[in-house]
């Protein structure tokens, strides 16, 4: 059975812009490789085996990388947005394209160190099941917001970002099923301000809680930390 990955490698990368001002997110230099090699690695090793790319911004400098390198080492199948089409755009163009009802997806700017096993589990969709977020633990979640759940792992909110403490954040990889974008009427719109709040309210939404460690490239200092701790984040 195909373990299939969407990567939502299409975002501008605006926050990295002062450093980085002319190359996309996804191909952000980390130890010398591009940062979307760390990523197709720890999915191949977590036992992923077909990528689907949603590219956007600079697409054909993505492709050429791909073309000359990463398609080499990894099965790789390219879906470019017409035109930017926020994340939740993003995914439901790259399934009705591929002609997916249910998808793995994650974030082109994520890494993550933890076993994401029980992501590839179907979603118990007869129990309300349409989402299944991965979250992790960290020691301040102050720059990210929290999640909350309940003793089911069912996601009962998000909390704005707050005092620096522990604790339990979005990690950028989620289980979608498609049935979540029924009644969307735009094109371009957001998982995480359009979708995810819905159908919170509606008790479909649940969390897997990994453990590892987590980054997020699209935050500047994370950029230069990775850099400087790569070692930490190679499995």
């Amino acid at each position: 059975m195909s373990k299939q990955c969407i990567i939502l490698a299409g975002g501008l990368g605006t926050r990295l812009k002062g450093i980085l001002p002319n190359i996309p997110k996804c191909l952000a230099p980390v130890n010398g490789r591009p940062f979307l090699e760390l990523q197709l690695e720890y999915l191949k090793n977590q036992g992923v085996d077909q990528f689907i790319l949603s590219l956007g911004y600079k697409s054909e400098m993505v492709k050429h990388v791909i073309e000359s390198s990463l398609s080499k080492r990894f099965n790789i199948e390219i879906v470019v947005e017409p035109y930017q089409l926020k994340t939740g755009g993003a995914i439901l163009h790259v399934m009705k394209t591929i002609g997916s009802e249910e998808s793995l997806v994650m974030n082109g700017d994520t890494i993550l160190t933890g076993n994401m096993l029980p992501m590839f589990y179907d979603l118990d969709i007869k129990n309300g099941e349409l989402v299944r977020i991965a979250s992790i633990q960290v020691d301040d979640k102050s720059r990210y917001g929290t999640i909350v759940t309940n003793s089911q792992s069912r996601i009962t909110g998000f909390l704005e970002k707050d005092m620096g403490d522990k604790g339990l954040i979005n990690a950028g990889l989620y289980r979608i099923s498609k049935e979540i974008f029924k009644n969307i009427q735009i094109e371009a719109f957001s998982l995480e301000e359009d979708i995810f709040p819905h159908y919170i309210q509606s008790k479909n939404v649940y969390s897997y809680s990994m453990k590892g460690r987590f980054i997020d490239i699209g935050i500047p200092e994370d950029y230069v930390y990775l850099n400087a701790n790569i070692n930490k984040f190679i499995m």
